[in-house]
C-alpha cells in the first residue's frame, strides 16, 4: 500500500515557513510515497514548485478529510476548533508541559484516536532537542532586529501601533536593515542578554555586534542565585534567550516593577507565556506580526512573536526541513519499530502528558489504522503507538 504524507497549509499570521521543502518532498515521491500538499499563497515555496516534484496539490484545510492512516505534517499550531483529531500529526504543538490550551488539545487527540508527535519532543537520550524549531540562531537575529526597530519607534514620535518587518530575502538583507536602525538620532540603550550561550542568545549577540551596539551578558539566574535578577532593573532592553527548566525562577513579575525599574523593552525570544513556569509573567500570550508588542500598565513593551523566524522564511525553512527530514524518513521506514530512536521518548512523553493532564493512561493509537503491519501489533504500546506503516 502506498503511504501518504500530507503537508498542511499554515494558518498563523505571516507564517511563510514550511517543515518540508520541495527538494525533500521529491525524495519521498521518488521512493514511492504519496505526498499531498495543501495549496497556500503564504508558503515561501510556490505551489508549482511542489507540483513539479510530483506532489499532489489539494485544497487548504482538507487534511481533516484525509484517510485516517495519512500522516499530517505541519509547523505551527492547528486552527482553533473542537472536533476530535483522528490522524497522526507532526508539528510544534508545545502541549506536553501543561501550557495553556494543552489539555483541550490532548483531549481532542484522545477522543479522536489520533496521536501528536510534538516536534520539540524529538530529543536525544540526554534531553537535548534534535529539532530546534527552525534555527534558534536565526530567531536571535530576527528578534534582535525587531526589538531595535521597536526601540527606535519608541524613542521617536510615532502615530499608531508598532510595526516590524514581515520578511527579508536573506540574512544579509536583515543585518543591513538592522544597521540602518542605529542612528545618531536614537539614544543608545543599555542592553542585557540572558542566556547568551544558547543558540538564540548567540544570534542576538551576533546581531548586536554587527550593528555596533554593546551589551552585557547575564550570569545564569537560578533558584540558587535568585539575587541576580535584581540586575535586570538597570537595563533599557532585555533579551530573554534561556531554555526553560525546573530550576528557572521568575525573572520579572508585576510586583517587582517599581519606580527604579529602567526596563523599557523586553525581547522574549524564548517566548513561553502560556507555560506555567513562564519566568516573565507580566504578559500571558504571544504577540504577533500585526501587534508585535504587548505593553504593561507600567509602560514596559514586550516583544514575544513566537514565529519570529518567519522574517527569514527561506533560510529557516531549509534548516527546518534538513532537521526534520531524517526523522520523518526514519518514521516512515520504521513501521512501528522504534527501539533506540527518539520516537520512543516522544510516545512516552505524549502518554505521560495525557496521564498528568487528563488522568488517563497510555493507549495504542495504531489500533484501527488500515496499513498497520502485523508485527507492530505485537510490540509494547509505546512502540506500536508510533506506527505509520
Amino acid at each position: 500500500m502506498m503511504h501518504t504524507l500530507w503537508l498542511r497549509a499554515e494558518t498563523k499570521l505571516n507564517e511563510r515557513r514550511t517543515p518540508l521543502i520541495p527538494a525533500h518532498a521529491r525524495i519521498l515521491v521518488k521512493n514511492g510515497y504519496r505526498v499531498c500538499v495543501e495549496a497556500s499563497r503564504d508558503r515561501i515555496f510556490s505551489n508549482s514548485a511542489y507540483r513539479k516534484q510530483g506532489c499532489i496539490l489539494v485544497e487548504k484545510g482538507s487534511w481533516r478529510f484525509a484517510s485516517r492512516d495519512t500522516l499530517i505534517l505541519g509547523l505551527k499550531e492547528l486552527p482553533e476548533a473542537s472536533f476530535p483529531l483522528r490522524h497522526r500529526h507532526f508539528y510544534f504543538a508545545h502541549a506536553y508541559e501543561r501550557q495553556t490550551g494543552s489539555v483541550d488539545l490532548l483531549e481532542r487527540f484522545k477522543s479522536g484516536g489520533g496521536f501528536l508527535y510534538d516536534l520539540e519532543q524529538i530529543k536525544d537520550p540526554s534531553g537535548a532537542q534534535l529539532v530546534t524549531g527552525g534555527a534558534g540562531y536565526l530567531a536571535g537575529l530576527c528578534a534582535a532586529t525587531a526589538c531595535l526597530d521597536i526601540w527606535k519607534q519608541r524613542q521617536c514620535e510615532r502615530t499608531g501601533a508598532y510595526r516590524v518587518p514581515l520578511q527579508f530575502a536573506s540574512c544579509a538583507e536583515l543585518v543591513a536593515y538592522a544597521r540602518s536602525l542605529v542612528t545618531a538620532h536614537v539614544p543608545i540603550p543599555r542592553i542585557l542578554v540572558i542566556g547568551h550561550r544558547g543558540k538564540s542568545g548567540t544570534g542576538v549577540a551576533h546581531l548586536l555586534d554587527e550593528v555596533g551596539l554593546g551589551f552585557d551578558r547575564s550570569p545564569k539566574i537560578t533558584n540558587d542565585y535568585i539575587q541576580r535578577r535584581a540586575l535586570l532593573h538597570q537595563y533599557d532592553i532585555i533579551f530573554n534567550c534561556i531554555k526553560l527548566s525546573k530550576d528557572t525562577p521568575v525573572f520579572l513579575s508585576k510586583d517587582m516593577i517599581n519606580a527604579d525599574t529602567r526596563i523599557g523593552l523586553i525581547g522574549d525570544v524564548s517566548c513561553e507565556p502560556t507555560h506555567p513556569g513562564n519566568p516573565i509573567p507580566i504578559y500571558s500570550a504571544p504577540t504577533n506580526f500585526a501587534q508585535p508588542v504587548f505593553q504593561t500598565p507600567e509602560g514596559i513593551d514586550v516583544m514575544a512573536i513566537d514565529n519570529i523566524t518567519a522574517m527569514l522564511p527561506v533560510e529557516c525553512s531549509q534548516i527546518l526541513s534538513e532537521q526534520i527530514f531524517p526523522y520523518l524518513c526514519y518514521f516512515l521506514l520504521a513501521q512501528g519499530v522504534h527501539e533506540a530512536s527518539p520516537f520512543v521518548r516522544v510516545v512516552d512523553s505524549f502518554n505521560l502528558a495525557c496521564r498528568e493532564s487528563l488522568g488517563r493512561g497510555s493507549y495504542d493509537v495504531s489500533a484501527g489504522f488500515a496499513d498497520r503491519p502485523a508485527r507492530a501489533a505485537k510490540l509494547p504500546t509505546r512502540h506500536a503507538s508510533a506506527s505509520f506503516g
